[in-house]
């Protein structure tokens, strides 16, 4: 679960407005948050500049600013923080045009519930993020070019190198300069094809700028590079030389593709889809983005962490490694001292939170990763990860070299594991284990988010039920008393269609006597936000009868207060009460008026009460 505190700043100087945003804030469980707020610009800008904020939600209109001028203001001074604009209908235009400048999105009062909300910010949170990482990336970018990292080169037109600086040399992993003149430029391309191609564009525009291609360093890694380029040509038009410069485009690169991916996640995460189809859209992401051989989701489910969804693995695969839990020989669960079901493998080690930070293999945030996984078994010993580890690792024996298992976290909870498998040794870094970790909390984080709301939708469903199938009748109006809505038994008591009773008001269900002092109802309504008591109805069929009522004021639906009531048809009791009533007065009247004597005494026969007629005797 999400522990961690959302500090919001709502800066709306229309008390009900900030009413309305605390109690739907206050209805979203398992969203914790600090909320506070301001009724200008000025003591909000006072508060910001006290306390960090992580979202702002703007009313544009403000006693002491007004328009888009109020979020220009807001927006100069504190560009880290997103904000989302509370506007009215006339101000959409206005609200859209904010975004343009940097708004991260706008509520429209009156158009929106608790859900959409919060939604709205957990997700403004994310864009801004977001758009901080490109931001940092391409001030990376510019410190690149401005530190003069760029590789300048002079080059034959059979490839052969003849001039070059060290940052061309660092740029192909070269160990000198000599090294690089006493080499072919034809041997930094993946295939001769795209060599040949190059020559074609070169001889056909003479110069090249801002060219974009891969090419290969020395130890075969792939890089990204940007090259300006311009074509020596004799006066038969055949190329002489290639001089130029070039840059290692390769982190930029990686920073937007890895960019790319965070947004599509995030996108796929904002689907209403069921759960099994986001992952699986995700986990196709990942193996795209990745290249790697397979990459697979493993999620709790009951005591063990099953494979949930799989791209790329063979079923064999699958359904050899399914499971984690440990078994003994007579095929019984195996537990720990402390009751707990042992988890086999190194994926049971992740999960189960058992690593240590010191071993080159961990991360601190509980990850494990290898780029050979034969190195490692040969070099690791039954003490550092487990006689289970060794005996059972299916990975190595199906030929994955490269392997990295990431848990899905959600707080301080392990849910789940994320892999990613490769027969290709050397595949990860510590960089990449990183990213790979951020996204593993951030599935960990909305698959809880997402099993919550589930539960929220069942918790609703449960409670309309149980107002539809009550005893008693349960209805809201709105302030005026016009009826909103009515379950099933407050058709049944009054007679009438559901189609009838919405288009009336309470005060149409009154008798003359109660209709009268309505006003009054609604007065209490209105001041104290209830009010309880006993009214006498008339139904469609003009019998009468008496309500024990408990109404109350509350937000309800996504616009405006309105009145919750429930009522009991309590007639039956009332008559039964007015006959025992009456029958005491008859009997009272016997006992009192009675000529005959008439006492009560205990067992001893002490005098507990007598009449008139006795003390007379």
């Amino acid at each position: 679960m999400n522990t961690e505190k959302i500090n919001i700043l709502a800066i709306e100087d229309n008390p009900l407005d900030i009413r309305l945003i605390k109690e739907y804030v206050k209805e979203c469980k398992n969203f914790s948050y600090e909320l506070n707020s301001a009724e200008n610009l000025a003591e909000g800008i006072a508060k910001i500049n006290k306390l960090n904020y992580d979202i702002i939600l703007l009313d544009l209109n403000l006693p002491d600013s007004f328009g888009i001028s109020t979020f220009e203001k807001l927006f100069s001074l504190f560009p880290q923080i997103p904000i989302i604009l509370l506007t009215g209908i006339d101000d959409e235009v206005l609200a859209r045009n904010a975004i343009k400048n940097g708004a991260q999105d706008y509520l429209v009062k009156g158009q929106f519930n608790c859900h959409l909300l919060v939604r709205t910010i957990f997700y403004s949170i994310e864009r801004k993020k977001t758009e901080q990482e490109i931001l940092d990336s391409e001030q990376r970018f510019r410190n690149l070019v401005n530190e003069d990292l760029t590789g300048d080169f002079i080059i034959s037109a059979e490839g052969k190198i003849i001039l070059c600086n060290p940052a061309f040399v660092e740029i192909f992993g070269f160990d000198s300069v000599e090294d690089a003149l006493s080499s072919n430029v034809n041997d930094l391309y993946p295939d001769t094809h795209q060599r040949e191609n190059f020559l074609k564009i070169l001889h056909k525009r003479k110069q090249l700028i801002l060219f974009e291609e891969k090419l290969k360093r020395v130890d075969g890694k792939i890089i990204d590079v940007i090259e300006n380029i311009i074509g020596k040509f004799d006066q038969d038009g055949q190329l002489v030389e290639i001089k130029g410069y070039i840059f290692d485009n390769t982190k930029r690169k990686l920073a937007e593709d890895r960019i790319v991916l965070t947004s599509k996640i995030l996108s796929i995460l904002n689907r209403k889809n069921e759960w099994r189809s986001l992952l699986k859209d995700i986990l196709h992401e990942l193996k795209q983005y990745t290249k790697y051989d397979a990459v697979a989701i493993r999620l709790k489910d009951g005591d063990d962490y099953p494979y949930f969804e799989t791209n790329g693995f063979a079923k064999s695969f699958v359904d050899k490694e399914m499971y984690l839990c440990s078994k003994d020989d007579s095929g019984e669960i195996v537990y720990d001292e402390y009751g707990n079901k042992v988890l086999e493998c190194m994926c049971g080690k992740i999960i189960s939170g058992k690593f240590d930070s010191t071993k080159m293999f961990f991360t601190k945030r509980g990850s494990f990763w290898t780029n050979s996984t034969t190195k490692f078994l040969a070099e690791t010993n039954e003490i550092d990860i487990g006689t289970t580890i060794i005996n059972r690792n299916f990975c190595n024996r199906s030929g994955y070299e490269s392997v990295a298992l990431v848990p899905l976290k959600s707080g301080d909870d392990i849910i789940g594991l994320l892999q990613f498998n490769d027969k290709r040794p050397d595949l990860f870094n510590e960089e990449i284990i990183e990213f790979f970790e951020k996204i593993g909390s951030t599935l960990g984080i909305a698959y809880i988010r997402t099993k919550s709301e589930e539960k929220i939708k069942e918790s609703e469903d449960r409670y309309r039920d149980l107002i539809e199938n009550s005893n008693d009748l349960i209805c809201t109006h709105d302030l005026q008393g016009n009826l909103l809505s009515v379950n099933k038994t407050g058709l049944i008591l009054t007679g009438y269609s559901m189609e009838e009773i919405l288009k009336m008001n309470l005060k149409d269900l009154l008798v003359d006597e109660y209709r009268r002092i309505f006003k009054l109802y609604l007065g209490k309504i209105n001041s104290i936000g209830k009010a309880k008591g006993l009214m006498t109805i008339q139904t469609k069929s003009g019998e009468r009868r008496i309500w024990e009522y408990n109404n109350s004021l509350r937000l309800e639906g996504v616009d405006k207060p309105v009145v919750r009531g429930m009522a009991r048809d309590i007639t039956e009791q009332k008559q039964a009460e007015e006959s025992l009533r009456r029958s005491e007065e008859h009997f009272r009247g016997f006992y009192e008026n009675s000529t005959i004597g008439i006492i009560r005494t205990d067992l001893t026969g002490k005098i507990l009460n007598d009449n008139p007629a006795f003390l007379e005797m």
